[in-house]
């Protein structure tokens, strides 16, 4: 009975220790939730982590001082050029004659700007040399004909420019030959360069005509036509009729013809014949070759339209 009672008791001591400490496990409390996620946010990766947070602030910096622009930057001015210079045609304004031209580039003088080594302000110039070799520093802007245009400063593109052509009778005058334009820049301590140099040669040229050539009176209407193939303009300032070969002025057309055909253009003017009176009789009956003589301002050449003319018999 003794030995039975002591492992009995022995064996109720033990059932007693695994219940206490089941039910101890059971009853334990639960970690707080941010003591878990605490947990995990300290067992992540680390350097993904960080890495990303680097990369997103090294762009940032770079972007903000990519497209920040210092306001004392001092970038080096655009050097002055001109890339060409065309001709535009002669232009008739209250009846004065002007060649008209375009210049295309950039020039930017209003600072200070350093040319071929010299820092300084510097001034943009024209020079023009008629036909005759003469200079003409009458250079205006079109609609403006009261200042002249002798220097420039600012040159955005394009710029439009007139040229006085003489064509008065007490004026050199001589539209055929080579017209040339030098556009260049005047520095200090005659410093100087030139930007573009060109020339343009115009030649004067035509086809004209005069009918009819039988004459029924002395003072018959006759037709002129003209016909301007050159490049510059025919300034018609009469007709003269001269028997050929000798030079000798037997009348002209009248009234006095004052007409101006331009490049490309062809006119027919309408005109009586004028005979002095001293040829009438010699002429009269009479089949005869004669020079219409074109008086035309500024010819390099003598025009003149020879026809057999017969001549009225009363």
């Amino acid at each position: 009975m003794g030995l039975r009672t002591v492992i009995l008791a022995i064996v109720a001591v033990a059932i007693l220790a695994i219940s206490a400490g089941a039910i101890y496990y059971l009853t334990k409390p639960a970690p707080p939730i941010a003591t878990v996620i605490q947990s995990i946010t300290t067992t992540a990766p680390q350097t993904t982590v960080t890495t990303a947070v680097q990369t997103t602030t090294t762009t940032t910096t770079l972007s903000t001082h990519t497209a920040t622009v210092s306001p004392t930057s001092t970038a080096a001015p655009v050097q002055p050029r001109v890339t060409d210079i065309v001709s535009e045609g002669f232009v008739f304004v209250d009846d004065e004659l002007y060649w008209r031209i375009k210049i295309l580039g950039e020039v930017d003088l209003r600072n200070k700007i350093e040319i071929n080594g010299v820092y300084s302000f510097w001034l943009g110039r024209f020079n023009i040399t008629l036909p005759d070799g003469s200079p003409q520093d009458r250079i205006y802007k079109p609609g403006n004909y009261e200042e002249i245009v002798s220097q420039f400063r600012y040159l955005p593109g394009t710029m439009t420019l007139d040229i006085y052509i003489p064509t008065e009778w007490w004026e050199k005058i001589c539209l055929e030959g080579v017209y040339r334009v030098v556009v260049w820049l005047k520095g200090p301590y005659n410093n100087y360069t030139v930007l573009f140099d060109k020339s343009f040669t115009f030649k004067m040229a035509l086809n004209a005509s005069i009918t009819p050539n039988r004459w029924p009176s002395w003072s018959g209407p006759l037709k002129l036509e003209i016909d301007n193939t050159g490049d510059v303009p025919l300034i018609l300032n009469g007709v003269g009729i001269e028997l050929t070969g000798t030079e000798t002025v037997i009348g002209w057309l009248a009234p006095t013809l004052r007409e101006t055909v331009m490049p490309g253009e062809s006119k027919t003017l309408e005109a009586q014949v004028q005979i002095l009176s001293d040829f009438m009789e010699e002429l009269r009956g009479k089949t005869r070759t004669v020079d219409f003589v074109l008086n035309i301002v500024g010819a390099p050449r003598r025009y003149a339209i020879t026809i057999d003319v017969e001549f009225p018999r009363e």
